[in-house]
């Protein structure tokens, strides 16, 4: 009887720390995804400031150099368009696309009702609690990961413009 009810207790603790560590991965993808729109949001930030700076310069360069019209116009557009491409993949970032989400609170209350015998046992109850919070982390984190590769295209189109910025300068003196 003592070992039955040590083993009881032994599963019940593993089903707990289950539990939480099955909770605080579901948290931490959430904390990823904020995270990865505000880094986006910062990118449009970024944009903009540069845009403006890129555009505020031209008109000194063609009033003040005797660089071409259209070599500056062409630099101009070329960096840009980076930067435009830059801005759109951020913005995609910050898309709400549609994932799998937790059951409303009647469906919860109707599955559990229907379910009474398993989920009045710890033993059913945690792994069925686990089950629904892994189908709305895979939803969230395959999101997230396309997240991450947008952001990353985001930042390298980013980096490019301004290296074709310092490219054209040097070109253009």
């Amino acid at each position: 009887m003592k070992n039955t009810k040590k083993h009881q207790q032994s599963r019940d603790m593993l089903l707990d720390t289950c539990m939480k560590f099955s909770e605080k991965s579901f948290e931490f993808e959430e904390k990823r995804e904020q995270s990865l729109i505000n880094q986006s949001s910062l990118m449009i930030t970024a944009f903009s400031f540069l845009s403006v700076a890129v555009l505020m310069v031209v008109p000194i360069l063609i009033e003040y150099t005797n660089v071409k019209k259209g070599d500056i116009f062409i630099c101009l557009v070329f960096i840009l368009l980076l930067l435009l491409a830059s801005m759109l993949t951020a913005l995609f970032v910050q898309w709400r696309w549609k994932y799998q989400t937790l059951p409303s609170p009647m469906e919860i209350y109707n599955h559990c009702i229907g379910h009474k015998e398993e989920f009045s046992n710890k033993k059913y109850n945690i792994p069925n609690m686990i089950n629904t919070l892994n189908s709305v982390y895979q939803s969230k984190k395959k999101i997230n990961d396309k997240r991450v590769k947008l952001i990353t295209i985001s930042i390298s189109l980013f980096i490019l413009s301004i290296m074709c910025i310092v490219i054209s300068f040097m070109v253009l003196k």
